[in-house]
C-alpha cells in the first residue's frame, strides 16, 4: 500500500500540467486567441492573483481554456466557478458573494451560447434579474430594484421588444433619495 501511495505521489508531481502566473512575460496570445508559453502552445494552469485577495485558476489545453476556471478568496472560499470546452463557455457558471449567498447562475450550451435561465442575485439574497435564453438569443428578462419593485420586464422577438425598459416611477418610494436635490451640480 505504501508503494502504491508513493507511486501516485510521484505520478501526480511529474505528470500533472504545469502552473504559471498569468503575468509571466513568457505568455503570448496568437492567432485565434491561442495561448502559448515560451513559444509552445500552452497546456496547464494559468494562475492570476488579484489585489483583493482572490486568485483565479484557469485550465488550458492546446492553447484554449478547457475544463474548470475558478476564483478562490485567500480564506479558501470559492467565489466563482466556470467551465470551458475548446475556449467556449459551457455548462453551469456560478458565483457567490463573500457572505456565501449566491451571486449568479448562468447556463451555456455546447456551442458557448447562453441557454436556459440566467439568474443574478443581490448581496442580500433577493433576486436582481432573471433572463431566459434560447441557444444564444435573449427571449425575456425581468429586473428588480433593491427595494423589490420591478424595474424592467421585457420579452424579445425577432421583430420587437415588448415590455417596460428602465422606466421611472411616478411616485416617490419611502426611503428612496434618488430625487433628493444635491449641491454637486
Amino acid at each position: 500500500m505504501k508503494l502504491l501511495n508513493f507511486l501516485f505521489l510521484i505520478f501526480s508531481l511529474y505528470c500533472s500540467p504545469p502552473s504559471y502566473l498569468e503575468n509571466d512575460p513568457n505568455f503570448k496570445y496568437g492567432l485565434e486567441s491561442i495561448l502559448s508559453y515560451k513559444g509552445e502552445i500552452f497546456t496547464g494552469f494559468q494562475v492570476t492573483p488579484f489585489p483583493n485577495g482572490v486568485t483565479r485558476t484557469a485550465e488550458f489545453k492546446n492553447g484554449l481554456q478547457e475544463g474548470r476556471t475558478y476564483d478562490v478568496h485567500d480564506n479558501g472560499q470559492l467565489i466563482t466557478e466556470y467551465f470551458y470546452s475548446e475556449g467556449k463557455k459551457v455548462g453551469i457558471h456560478k458565483g457567490w458573494y463573500p457572505s456565501g449567498n449566491p451571486r449568479f447562475w448562468f447556463e451555456y450550451n455546447d456551442k458557448g451560447e447562453s441557454n436556459g435561465v440566467h439568474w443574478e442575485w443581490q448581496e442580500n439574497g433577493n433576486v436582481y434579474s432573471v433572463s431566459a435564453y434560447d441557444n444564444g438569443k435573449l427571449i425575456g428578462q425581468k429586473v428588480w430594484r433593491k427595494d423589490g419593485l420591478v424595474y424592467a420586464n421585457t420579452i424579445y422577438t425577432t421583430e420587437k421588444i415588448y415590455g417596460v425598459l428602465g422606466s421611472k416611477l411616478c411616485l416617490t418610494v419611502k426611503g428612496d433619495e434618488s430625487k433628493k436635490k444635491t449641491d454637486s451640480f
